[in-house]
């Protein structure tokens, strides 16, 4: 049974005032408080499409909920509340005004320069970092993931969808996004959460550095059939250095998310 969107009759709380966007795993729309007039943005998740449980406060709830509630970063979209309707559950979450995702972002400006990438790269790794801390994998890093901020470019990472506990364990199921999953996956059908993580985003960096994904099937991605002639002619060896790192084909001899937070390149001022 597909969910029956929120209306007055399933929130008491909160008014519906357009839909903003949408997934494998749901509907999400612009709403308002019914009493703070505060705007916030409502994730609508069908019952069918739920196939993960875990536990929050007592409750079991979609694994998606129960993730991202015990998540809170600056550069992570912010839980606010959840609850359930007729046909699935609402998750509730802040709505960051003005912001694009990355994107969308691209679209309008074209590829960016190091400087912004690297801004947005680095708040991208310790938005991850406060994941892997609290056992959460995302498992769809990707530039329609992170809203941006046009002005600063502040980061909000954001669909929990793909995301689950982390474990040492290879993934053995597909999760994501195929283009942005690492070519290990197509070799063997299997990967690890965190050269995959490093993988990810060596896909983002070029991807804002070339104004467009280094790979556009799953094919490119098995043989690691990287554009590197999409790159700006100027691009600084560090950063060059860096994508080669996070873009090798071997998850053993990919650089690790430590060694990628201390390289040269993000440590620039």
């Amino acid at each position: 049974m597909e969910t029956q969107e929120p209306s007055l009759s399933c929130s008491s709380t909160y008014t519906m005032i357009k839909q903003i966007g949408t997934g494998g795993y749901g509907k999400v729309y612009l709403a308002q408080h019914k009493y703070t007039g505060k705007q916030v943005a409502i994730k609508v998740m069908s019952q069918s499409r739920i196939s993960r449980y875990l536990e929050l406060d007592g409750q079991r709830v979609p694994a998606e909920i129960a993730l991202i509630a015990n998540l809170s970063h600056s550069s992570i979209i912010q839980y606010i509340a959840h609850f359930k309707v007729p046909g699935g559950w609402c998750l509730v979450m802040e709505y960051p005004h003005g912001y694009l995702d990355l994107f969308e972002l691209i679209c309008d400006r074209g590829r960016l320069n190091e400087k912004h990438t690297r801004k947005i790269i680095r708040q991208v790794l310790q938005a991850i970092n406060h994941c892997l801390k609290n056992k959460v994998d995302h498992r769809d890093l990707k530039d329609e993931n992170l809203l941006v901020n046009p002005d600063n470019f502040h980061v909000k990472l954001i669909d929990f969808g793909s995301a689950s506990q982390l474990t040492e364990r290879a993934y053995t199921r597909f999760q994501g996004t195929d283009v942005y999953l690492p070519p290990e996956w197509y070799t063997r059908h299997s990967y690890m959460a965190l050269p995959a993580t490093s993988w990810a985003i060596g896909c983002l960096i070029f991807t804002c550095l070339s104004g467009d994904s280094p790979f556009a099937t799953r094919d490119e991605v098995k043989r690691s059939q990287i554009p590197w002639e999409k790159l700006p002619s100027n691009l600084s060896d560090s950063c060059f250095d860096l994508l080669k790192g996070c873009l090798q084909t071997s998850a053993r001899h990919r650089i690790n998310l430590k060694s990628l937070a201390a390289h040269p390149w993000l440590q620039e001022s």
